[in-house]
């Protein structure tokens, strides 16, 4: 997994429950490009699971390109509009990351993944064995 810089990390905060990131929430994160130290980008995440023990969770990148052939874990997102979204989404469910939960005090929630949708990411990252 890379190695991923948070500008947030550095300033401790509390966190309410209503600002606290829930299985399937779809947020908004900024987070540093893969192939561009430096340079961050805001986009949509999937909480795909959450990990109490040491307060992470388990973000899935979430875009608006087409879902790429032979790469496992491509879900298109059927209810994108009822997550928040404001265009048809794929969760790249091979493109992750582990962050604390208190950066998401931050943070944007859109929304939340449809039952149906939800399940497709729960399959896609045990398919990938993907936890956090």
């Amino acid at each position: 997994m890379a190695d991923w810089s948070f500008p947030l990390l550095g300033v401790m905060t509390t966190m309410t429950s209503e600002r606290a990131p829930a299985l399937y929430d779809v947020w908004r994160i900024s987070f540093e490009y893969e192939d561009q130290s430096g340079i961050f980008k805001e986009r949509p995440v999937i909480i795909g699971a959450i990990n109490e023990e040491n307060a992470s969770v388990l973000a899935v990148k979430v875009t608006s390109h087409a879902v790429r052939p032979g790469y496992p874990g491509e879900v298109p997102l059927e209810d994108w509009k009822e997550a928040g979204l404001g265009k048809p989404s794929i969760a790249r469910c091979s493109k992750t990351l582990i962050v604390p939960r208190f950066y998401f005090s931050e943070c944007q929630k859109y929304g939340r993944l449809s039952l149906r949708d939800s399940a497709k990411i729960a399959e896609a990252l045990r398919s990938l064995g993907k936890t956090c």
